[in-house]
């Protein structure tokens, strides 16, 4: 069986194999000195090299200022291999499960969310934004999720 490669990058692996085949090799100083400059235990590196642990979204914090690409890297590449083991676990089961719509939603989703949008858009301000107390000024982008969730819904 061959193994099928993403679109692009990478196949999926723990961030922890990427830190110990790559990365740490490349700062050449230890994994206790490593370990320190990243402000975990000892324990705490090694369980991630080994690949026993996750990165969490602390760690992809500090070890994106280490190496200075920042956080999102360390947490796609989490995302891709954590999503990979449930596939791997819960393939078959995921394939032949049916797919259910409850009969009052089937015609809902007959037409898309964007054409929604560009109607209501269309037909005047009926979209009101909503704004509480602890919201004095919301943000242009809160207002747009807002008025986006309001026509699809």
């Amino acid at each position: 069986m061959t193994k099928k490669l993403p679109k692009r990058g990478l196949p999926p692996m723990h961030p922890g194999e990427l830190l110990r085949e790559e990365i740490l090799p490349t700062l050449d100083r230890s994994k206790a000195e490593i370990a320190r400059l990243l402000g975990v235990s000892r324990q705490t590196l090694y369980d991630v090299l080994k690949e026993k642990q996750p990165v969490t979204p602390v760690m992809a914090l500090r070890l994106g200022k280490l190496c200075g690409n920042g956080p999102d890297l360390w947490l796609n590449l989490q995302k891709r291999y954590d999503l990979d083991q449930a596939e791997r676990e819960l393939g078959e089961e995921i394939k032949s499960s049916r797919r259910w719509r409850s009969p009052e939603l089937r015609g809902r989703y007959s037409e898309s969310c964007r054409d929604r949008l560009r109607k209501a858009r269309a037909s005047g301000p009926h979209i009101r934004i909503i704004t509480t107390a602890q919201e004095a000024k919301p943000t242009k982008a809160s207002m747009t999720v807002r008025a986006i969730s309001m026509a699809c819904a």
